[in-house]
């Protein structure tokens, strides 16, 4: 056994060496850890950079970039089913008036030209007319002749209360004054009819000077849209040529060339929404009164005729003009604006703003179109936030290098 330990203790290492190994050891046991523990964290930051990193279809923006972007909520809007066709401004023939002479003569002065605004009995054409004279003379002797019937009826009815006449002179008398006053009614009908006012008439009873001279006045209020007059011109009554048309233009016709294949869908009583060119950002609005009955075979087109308040007077004759004709009831869907929407053939998206700046791109269905908003259908809710404007810039930093 003494030879035994003898040879252990003579084989161990010295205690001095024994400690440096052991110093030595955990030095590299240390080193090794602290390797361990680096290359771990490393490997998990990597792991949740992968793990965080967009993937495809979908953009990480800082919040500097987003705020450089358009972003909107997106909102319920009513949309409906609409009809738009091309149309045209015209007079309302309801309302339109065209102004024949009734006299004959020479054109003296006219008083009313082409665009004129006139008020009704306003004259708009003075000239010598024969027919007013004798309808004035006609006049003054229908008057002079009811004055003597009126008083010889009043003395016949005095001379038979006092005995003085008989019953028959007094009846005879009665029935003078009642054709004297019938020719006075005539008379009056007459220049009436030949374009003087009730107040032209008492002036000229109350003057009793007749004159050749004759006016025609405008029938009713509105624009004179046409002339065929000019003075010195010889007029015929009975001619089948109106001298003025004068237009009421506080309300206006829309006239719209529909498709045939869209015709069905009209009737009167809709509401239609004007356009007109000529006034970019003013719509107004106006309602069906009639579809045509006839397809124009040139056009394959239909006339919807709308009546248009024109209270302003903006709306004129001629003026161009789209119309949306309203055929269904409005719906509510989400409405975006068309610059949010990236169409790429039939397919059509939108960038969507989720948290921490991560665009996400979202395939829609697009439908209609109500102002600047269009209808998604399909592949976007109310509430959700959307890049307005900067997609295409967007589209291209999705694109894989």
């Amino acid at each position: 056994m003494q030879d035994d330990s003898s040879l252990l203790q003579r084989r161990a290492l010295p205690v001095g060496r024994q400690i440096r190994t052991l110093l030595v050891v955990a030095v590299i046991a240390a080193v090794l850890l602290v390797l361990w523990m680096t290359l771990g964290r490393r490997s998990l930051a990597a792991a949740g950079a992968a793990a965080s990193a967009p993937s495809a279809g979908q953009v990480r923006l800082t919040p500097e970039q987003v705020a450089t972007l358009g972003i909107m909520t997106v909102k319920a809007t009513a949309f409906h089913d609409a009809v738009i066709a091309d149309g045209q401004i015209a007079v309302n023939a309801d309302t339109t008036t065209q102004v024949f002479s009734p006299y004959s003569g020479r054109v003296i002065k006219v008083l009313a030209g082409i665009g004129d605004k006139v008020r009704s009995g306003a004259a708009l054409v003075t000239l010598d007319a024969s027919e007013n004279l004798d309808a004035q003379s006609a006049l003054i002797t229908a008057l002079s002749q009811a004055r003597l019937a009126r008083l010889t009826e009043t003395r016949r009815h005095a001379a038979y209360d006092s005995h003085g006449g008989s019953l028959q002179d007094w009846q005879q008398a009665q029935s003078d004054l009642t054709n004297a006053e019938a020719a006075l009614s005539a008379a009056r009908g007459r220049l009436r009819v030949l374009g003087s006012s009730d107040e032209q008439i008492s002036a000229l009873e109350a003057a009793g000077v007749v004159s050749a001279t004759a006016t025609i006045p405008s029938p009713i209020t509105g624009l004179v849209t046409d002339r065929q007059i000019g003075p010195g011109q010889v007029l015929q009554a009975g001619d089948s040529t109106a001298v003025f048309t004068v237009a009421d233009l506080s309300t206006v016709w829309l006239l719209s060339a529909v498709r045939d294949s869209d015709a069905a869908s009209i009737s009167p009583g809709q509401q239609i929404v004007v356009r007109v060119q000529a006034l970019p950002g003013h719509d107004y609005h106006a309602t069906v009164r009639s579809v045509g009955a006839e397809v124009d075979p040139a056009t394959h087109r239909v006339t919807v005729r709308a009546m248009v308040p024109n209270a302003d007077g903006r709306l004129r004759p001629a003026m161009l003009a789209t119309s949306e004709i309203i055929t269904s009831p409005d719906t509510l869907a989400p409405g975006v604006p068309e610059a949010a929407i990236v169409r790429e053939g039939d397919q059509a998206h939108v960038w969507v703003l989720g948290a921490g700046g991560l665009l996400t791109q979202r395939t829609i269905q697009t439908g209609r179109s109500s102002g600047p908003l269009t209808e998604i259908r399909q592949g976007l809710a109310t509430g959700e936030r959307i890049v307005t404007s900067g997609s295409l810039f967007i589209d291209s930093a999705a694109q894989p290098d």
